[in-house]
C-alpha cells in the first residue's frame, strides 16, 4: 500500500482546481522539472490503484488532466477535492518519495546481502544521498522490528521476523505494480502460496460485498482489509501460539490470533467457502471502526450478519453448488465471531446492548448454541470483573435451550468460574432445570476482624426486612460452621422481586444479618442458593448484589471478601471493593476502584491485605 506524499498532494490540488493544466504551468507552480512531474503522476496513479479508486492522472500532449472510470457525479468530484485538500492534515501522511519506496522494495525483496555500490549504481545517487536515504529507511524499519545489519566485505542485510518483512512490504510497496511483475508473482507465491491474481480476486470480492451489502467501508477500512487478506493465509499456518504481531492494530489483534488458531484445521470447508469466510470475519471486525476511530459497535451488527450470510450462501452456491445455510460448521464460525465482537469489553460497548445482541445471535442460529456458550465464557477470565451479570444473562438463555449438552455445559462452567460467587446462579440454573448434580467448591478461608456497615446491609438480628412490596421472595443461605463450640450460624437474605418500574432501574436490595462473633480457627463451608426465581429471570437484565462473607481470627490474612456487581458500586458508593479469589493454591487480590464512572482493575499481591490491616485502605460507605 503506497502512501501519498506532499508533492503528490500539491500536484493533485493543481489538477483538480482546473480539471486540466499544461505541463509548463505545473513546472512553474510546483518548481519541478517535467521528468519529476511525470514521476509524481505515476506515483499518484499507483496510489489510487492501490486503494481501488477509479481515478487516473493523464499526460497527453503535455496537458495534465484527471479522468474517472465509469460515471461520477459532481458531488463525488467535490468529495475528492475535499479529500485532497485535507490530505496534508492527516497525521499518518508520510513524506516518503518514490526513491525511498523503491529502495525499501529493493532491500526487502532479497534476503541476502546488498552492497552499497549496488544501491548507488541502481538508483544513480551519491554516497551522501545513500546515507541520508538509509537513515530514513532505518526509521521506518524500527516500527516493524526490522534493522539493517552491515557486515564488512559482504554488504548490508535486512534482519527481523519474516512476518515483519511482509508487513513492511505491504505497507510501503505496491503489490499490484506492473513493474517487475514476474518477481511479484513469484514473491506472492513464496510468501502467501497464492498468485497476484488470486489475491486481487479477494479484493474484488470485498468491494462487491461492500457495494451490495451497503457496509459503507471507507478507504481506511479497505486499506486495512487489503493489508490483512494476503497475510491471513500466512498466519493461519503459524503453529507458535506465543508469537505476536506488533504491527497489527490492537483493536483486532486478539481476534485475528484467536480465530486463526481455533479454525486452522477446518479441512472440511472447501477452498472457496474458506476464503469467503475469512473475508467475512474481517469485514465484520472493520465495520463501524473503519473510520480510523474506535466507534462503538452498533445494533446493525446482528442485521449485517444475517444479510452477509445470505449473500455468502448465494455466492458460494452459484460457484460450487454448496449451501452455507444449514452448515453447522459455517454457522458456528459466524456466531462465534459475532459474539466475540459484540461482547468483548475492549470495544467499550454498553454491556446491556452487548448481551442482548449476543442473545439475538444465539437464538437466530439454531444448532450453534453450544459453541456460542463456550465462546461466551472464554471471553471472560476469572478476574471478578463486572461482566458477571451480563454473562449470566446470556448463559441462562443458552442453557435453557441446549438440553442435549447440559451435562457437559454445566461441568465446563463450574471449572471456568471456580470460586466466583456467580457459580451459585450458574449451578442453580443447571440444577433446577435438568437436575444435574454438581460439587460446590468452598471459597477458601476468608478472614476479617470487622464487617463495615453499608447503606443497604442492615444489622437486623433474626428479622427479615421487606420494603412493603407484594410477592416478596425469601431465600435462606445457611452457613455450616464447624468450630470448637459447634456453633451454627445462619445468614438470611431477602430479595425483593421488583415491579416493572423497578426492573428498569436494575437494582435490588439485599438485607444481611450481621454476624458479630465467631470462634478461632473457623472453617466455613458455604452452600449457595439461587438469588433469582428462574421464572422471572428472563425479565431481569442484571443481578445487582451478591454478598458472601466468613470470619476467623487467624493472623495470616485479614480481608473482607465481597462480590458486588460493578454497576451496584455507583449506587452503594463504595470507596473500595476487595475481591479475594483462589486460583489453585495462589491468592490473587483485586482492588476495583471507580474512576469517572468506570472501573480500573488493579491486581496486587498480599500488600493490599497489609494496607487494610494498617488502616491505609478502608472499606467504607459514604
Amino acid at each position: 500500500m503506497l502512501e501519498i506524499n506532499e508533492r503528490n498532494v500539491n500536484l493533485l490540488s493543481c489538477v483538480l482546481k482546473d480539471e486540466e493544466v499544461s505541463l509548463k504551468q505545473l513546472e512553474e507552480k510546483l518548481d519541478l522539472s517535467s521528468k519529476t512531474i511525470q514521476k509524481e503522476i505515476n506515483n499518484i496513479n499507483h496510489y489510487f490503484h492501490s486503494i481501488h479508486r477509479a481515478i487516473t492522472i493523464n499526460n497527453q500532449s503535455n496537458i495534465i488532466s484527471i479522468t474517472y472510470e465509469g460515471e461520477i457525479g459532481c458531488s463525488q468530484k467535490q468529495q475528492l477535492r475535499n479529500e485532497i485538500n485535507t490530505l496534508s492534515d492527516i497525521p499518518h501522511l508520510q513524506k516518503v518519495n518514490t526513491r525511498i519506496l523503491d529502495m525499501i522494495w529493493y532491500l526487502l525483496r532479497d534476503e541476502g546481502y546488498v552492497r552499497s555500490e549496488n544501491l548507488i549504481e541502481q538508483f544513480a545517487i551519491s554516497n551522501s544521498t545513500l546515507t541520508a536515504s538509509l537513515r530514513q529507511i532505518r526509521q521506518i524499519f524500527v516500527k516493524y522490528d526490522l534493522y539493517i545489519d552491515s557486515t564488512p566485505y559482504y554488504g548490508m542485510q535486512v534482519r527481523g521476523p519474516k512476518i515483519s518483512r511482509i508487513a513492511c512490504l505491504l505497507d510501503y510497496c505496491d503489490l499490484y505494480s506492473e513493474q517487475d511483475n514476474l518477481f511479484f508473482e513469484s514473491m506472492t507465491k513464496k510468501y502467501f502460496e497464492q498468485s497476484v491474481h488470486q489475491v486481487s480476486n479477494k479484493h474484488r470480492i470485498v468491494h462487491a460485498m461492500n457495494k451490495e451489502l451497503h457496509l459503507n467501508l471507507n478507504e481506511d477500512g479497505f486499506q486495512m482489509i487489503n493489508r490483512v487478506i494476503p497475510i491471513i493465509e500466512f498466519l493461519k499456518d503459524v503453529e507458535d501460539d506465543s508469537f505476536e504481531c506488533n504491527w497489527i492494530n490492537p483493536i483486532y489483534h486478539d481476534e485475528v490470533i484467536r480465530f486463526i488458531h481455533e479454525n486452522e484445521s477446518l479441512e472440511t470447508i472447501i477452498s472457496t467457502e474458506q476464503e469467503v469466510l475469512y473475508l467475512l470475519i474481517f469485514i465484520l471486525m472493520y465495520h463501524d471502526i473503519s473510520l480510523g476511530k474506535e466507534k462503538l459497535i452498533t445494533e446493525k451488527f446482528s442485521t449485517d450478519c444475517h444479510v452477509i450470510l445470505k449473500y455468502l450462501d448465494k455466492q458460494v452456491y452459484d460457484q460450487t453448488g454448496v449451501s452455507l445455510i444449514g452448515n453447522q460448521q459455517i454457522e458456528d464460525i459466524v456466531i462465534s465471531t459475532i459474539i466475540r465482537i459484540t461482547m468483548n469489553t475492549r470495544y467499550q460497548i454498553k454491556r446491556y446492548h452487548a448481551s442482548n445482541q449476543a442473545l439475538d445471535m444465539i437464538q437466530s442460529f439454531p444448532g450453534s448454541k453450544a459453541l456460542a456458550l463456550s465462546i461466551i465464557y472464554q471471553l471472560y477470565p476469572n478476574s471478578g470483573d463486572s461482566i458477571i451479570s451480563d454473562l449470566i444473562f446470556a448463559l441462562y438463555n443458552v442453557i435453557l435451550k441446549v438440553p442435549n449438552h447440559y451435562e457437559k455445559t454445566s461441568a465446563l462452567l463450574i471449572n471456568r468460574f471456580n470460586n466466583l460467587a456467580v457459580n451459585s446462579v450458574i449451578e442453580k440454573l443447571a440444577l433446577d432445570k435438568y437436575n444435574v448434580s454438581y460439587t460446590i467448591i468452598s471459597p477458601s478461608e476468608i478472614f476479617t476482624q470487622d464487617l463495615k456497615q453499608f447503606d443497604y446491609i442492615f444489622n437486623i438480628g433474626d428479622q427479615l426486612v421487606t420494603l412493603g412490596a407484594e410477592q416478596d421472595k425469601v431465600f435462606e443461605i445457611p452457613y455450616l460452621v464447624e468450630a470448637e463450640s459447634k456453633k451454627k450460624v445462619w445468614e438470611q437474605l431477602a430479595i425483593k422481586q421488583r415491579s416493572q418500574q423497578f426492573l428498569e432501574d436494575r437494582y435490588q436490595v439485599a438485607c444481611i444479618e450481621k454476624v458479630k462473633e465467631l470462634k478461632n480457627n473457623v472453617l466455613s463451608k458455604i452452600l449457595f442458593e439461587s438469588l433469582m426465581d428462574l421464572n422471572l429471570y428472563t425479565e431481569l437484565d442484571y443481578i445487582k448484589l451478591m454478598v458472601k462473607y466468613a470470619f476467623s481470627n487467624t493472623t495470616n490474612h485479614e480481608t473482607l471478601l465481597l462480590m458486588f456487581d460493578a454497576r451496584v458500586e455507583e449506587k452503594l458508593n463504595l470507596k473500595y471493593i476487595i475481591v479475594d479469589e483462589k486460583n489453585m493454591s495462589h491468592y490473587v487480590h483485586i482492588m476495583i476502584l471507580p474512576v469517572f464512572n468506570k472501573l480500573t482493575i488493579i491486581k496486587q499481591s498480599d500488600s493490599i491485605v497489609r494496607r487494610i490491616q494498617s488502616g491505609e485502605i478502608s472499606i467504607v460507605s459514604k
